[in-house]
């Protein structure tokens, strides 16, 4: 009997396009993140060519940021947002499971 074989193209992790992605705006992440650290502090540049291309890798992110999202809420796999009313509700059961009447 013949061994099957694993097709070439298969991929146990992320897709190879999901990994391009992500190594793609891993300057941008950083980015975010020195930015964050140091928002007061943070130095801008005066050449103007480095500004306009650390701007749209920050673009470029926060637009595959959104895509995601909309891919996700399709596919209902984003949380739901939930009423004022709705979040207390919830509580209540919490604490009624906890035993916790002090929450």
């Amino acid at each position: 009997m013949a061994t099957k074989r694993k097709a070439a193209d298969a991929d146990d992790g992320p897709s190879s396009s999901k990994k391009s992605r992500i190594t793609a705006h891993s300057d941008a992440q950083a980015l975010v993140k020195a930015i964050l650290a140091k928002p007061d502090t943070y130095p801008i540049l005066d050449n103007d060519d480095t500004v306009r291309r650390e701007l749209v890798k920050l673009v470029e992110y926060a637009r595959d940021l959104e895509e995601n999202l909309e891919s996700a809420l399709q596919a209902g796999l984003a949380p739901k947002t939930m009423t004022p009313e709705q979040l207390a509700v919830a509580v209540e059961k919490l604490r009624k499971t906890d035993g916790d009447d002090d929450v």
